[in-house]
């Protein structure tokens, strides 16, 4: 789940991830992984499409789990990225989980971002700007506003099958 992308404050992670992003990854990586592509979601919503076979809903802390062994899906709340310190939701997607897709905004000029992309495996940036499910509407056409920033996929994985690194049917491009 995202931050409600045109709002400060800690309150507003309720713009959900449209399916167009994770259902590609879903089946891409079914092939490789089997059926249950994504074994968690920690930073789910009861309004979110069912991602993975188990899901956190926030405001309850996924990062108190274990991830060792599960297969992630990452759309970590937004509001978080505001903290100098490195970003606790990729730290344990690098750190403990076999294979994890994160979601997150593409903030090359952070700190939290570069550290990210140096513990990942692969880094893939979306070409547009991506309209979440429940965005906020623009008060002149009245239609749901596109993510004011751009957005990038990372991939944490320990496996060394090369083809789980590869971009599903999305576009990006990335290394």
């Amino acid at each position: 789940m995202s931050k409600n992308l045109n709002k400060a404050g800690k309150n507003n992670d309720s713009v959900l991830t449209p399916s167009s992003m994770w259902q590609p990854w879903v089946d891409f990586l079914a092939p490789f992984v089997g059926p249950e592509v994504f074994t968690l979601d920690p930073c789910g919503c009861a309004r979110q499409d069912v991602i993975a076979s188990r899901t956190v809903h926030l405001p309850n802390n996924g990062l108190e789990l274990s991830w060792i062994g599960e297969r992630v899906w990452l759309n970590p709340p937004y509001s978080q990225l505001q903290y100098p310190k490195k970003y606790p939701w990729l730290e344990k997607a690098a750190c403990e989980a076999d294979l994890a897709i994160a979601f997150i905004p593409a903030r090359t000029s952070s700190k939290w971002f570069v550290d990210a992309v140096a513990s990942s495996r692969r880094l893939w940036f979306l070409y547009e700007r991506v309209v979440h499910k429940h965005a906020p509407l623009c008060k002149k056409t009245g239609r749901p506003m596109g993510a004011p920033f751009a957005q990038s996929f990372l991939v944490f994985s320990r496996d060394e099958d090369q083809r789980l690194l590869q971009p599903p049917p999305l576009n990006v491009w990335g290394w």
